[in-house]
């Protein structure tokens, strides 16, 4: 009898060790796309600062230029509108950039506590398999505790892998 109840349990083991391991690469591969994503959006924010510095010097040549040049002021107030646009831009991209920060480190701090579940239940398991075990043997209304205890063993551990699956 014990040795079937660990031949039931050993695959139950190996399901849920094989289920664990693409989490750990996907969280990898996560981080890597979250960096990537931060390092452009801090480049494209860098880009749009020159950019935006370069038209206020344009802007102020423009603004500097004697009444009859109208073209430079039309390019100046053309600039001026972009000059603005690009601003915001670069406050949008910075904004998203420390978003992404908190995201990345929201989600290794998930990990790390889903890691960390994981690891709490694996004596659940055995508990589980050993409370079945040795209430073989009790009397019928104790049979029956030990049963209730490992059915609510079980359905916890249940709910806990359901969830990380999700």
């Amino acid at each position: 009898m014990v040795s079937s109840k660990k031949r039931r349990l050993k695959p139950l083991l190996a399901q849920l060790q094989s289920a664990s391991t693409p989490l750990a690469a996907l969280s990898s591969e996560i981080e890597e796309r979250f960096l990537a994503c931060g390092q452009a959006l801090h480049d494209q924010a860098e880009l749009t600062t020159r950019l935006a510095q370069q038209s206020a010097r344009l802007k102020a040549f423009g603004q500097h230029a004697e009444q009859s040049d109208t073209a430079i002021r039309r390019v100046s107030r053309l600039i001026s509108t972009h000059l603005s646009l690009s601003e915001e831009f670069a406050r949008e991209v910075e904004r998203l950039a420390k978003s992404l920060d908190d995201h990345a480190t929201h989600l290794q701090a998930l990990l790390g506590d889903q890691q960390q579940l994981e690891r709490s239940f694996a004596p659940m398991r055995f508990l589980h398999a050993f409370f079945r075990i040795e209430s073989a043997t009790l009397p019928a209304e104790l049979q029956s505790l030990f049963h209730a205890v490992t059915a609510e063993i079980q359905r916890l551990y249940t709910d806990v892998t359901a969830s990380f699956a999700e």
